[in-house]
């Protein structure tokens, strides 16, 4: 298997390190900045062939698989180019910031007969999965609310909706294999012009359960955290505190153990399966990637 990667910016490095971990060998790496490449030389010490044009990876033969983390607004001509080249393709999130694109795209991988999976990382997270598994503990959802924040980075080529909503809705998705019937959306914009820094996001569910998503890169603290108010108790999950996942059940608190596992390692695992078994994949998959971006597309509804 003929590996390489395109972007190797913040997140694109992670991908970097953690094939390398995997001892997955790495043909090329690109970037359109010498700088990026030059980093990432200092992290992968293998022989590696590097190019500013991504255009050089679908020329090779040798390259059947490739890992886009690009900014958002070059994901579609990018990954297009790769699945008409016929190269199997992990392309981070967001999907697309169209459903068209999106669409066509999914259309493209079906002809080629290609993998393609949509980098929707905390789906492989070991706390979400338990939660998911003991979910029947608690009964009948009410409300689910996430919190997530941090001081930067603030993207130039999307608002925070396009950055941060995509773990919210894909966990949900996850969580409760159900699409709202409702979205309302609500956001500020102080140091990108029409894109949010701040915003809103309010879901509502059949079974009358309501989920609500407070999101913003321009915040003292950094945190990602999850709550579920159930029938039965509460559910209590903060990815960056040492103790990650608590429980309320019957009134008692109590510490829930989690798999030690690092969530990117799984889904390039998972994605990597599935190109070896020649199958598609069921989590992360492109038609609930299109399902999310048909509901971020909502919230830039006038």
């Amino acid at each position: 298997m003929g590996v390489a990667i395109i972007g190797v910016g913040r997140f694109g490095l992670n991908y970097l390190k953690t094939l390398s971990s995997l001892n997955i060998p790495i043909d090329w790496i690109c970037s359109n900045s010498k700088q990026s490449l030059s980093t990432a030389l200092d992290i992968y010490k293998n022989p590696v062939k590097t190019t500013t044009n991504y255009k050089d990876i679908i020329n090779s033969k040798k390259t059947s698989t490739i890992f886009i983390s690009t900014p958002a607004i070059t994901h579609y001509n990018i990954a297009k180019d790769c699945l008409t080249a016929g190269k199997n393709v992990l392309l981070e999130k967001p999907f697309s910031t169209s459903s068209k694109h999106a669409q066509e795209l999914k259309k493209i991988s079906l002809e080629k007969k290609v993998v393609l999976m949509v980098g929707h990382l905390h789906v492989f997270n070991p706390a979400i999965k338990k939660i998911k598994e003991d979910l029947k503990l608690f009964g009948k959802i009410r409300y689910i609310q996430m919190v997530q924040t941090g001081n930067g980075p603030i993207r130039k080529d999307v608002g925070s909706v396009w950055d941060f909503a995509p773990h919210f809705l894909s966990i949900l998705d996850f969580l409760l294999e159900n699409v709202p019937k409702k979205i309302s959306y609500n956001g500020s914009s102080f140091f990108t012009i029409n894109k949010d820094d701040v915003f809103s996001l309010n879901l509502d569910f059949e079974e009358n359960i309501f989920a609500s998503l407070f999101a913003s890169w321009i915040h003292p603290e950094k945190q990602m955290k999850l709550i579920i108010s159930a029938e039965n108790g509460y559910v209590l999950f903060s990815d960056y505190d040492k103790n990650k996942l608590h429980y309320i059940l019957n009134g008692n608190k109590q510490k829930i153990e989690i798999e030690e596992c690092f969530p990117l390692t799984e889904q390039i695992r998972y994605f990597i399966n599935c190109i070896d078994k020649n199958i598609s994949p069921i989590l992360n998959n492109v038609d609930k990637a299109i399902s999310i971006t048909k509901l971020i597309e909502k919230t830039e509804e006038k």
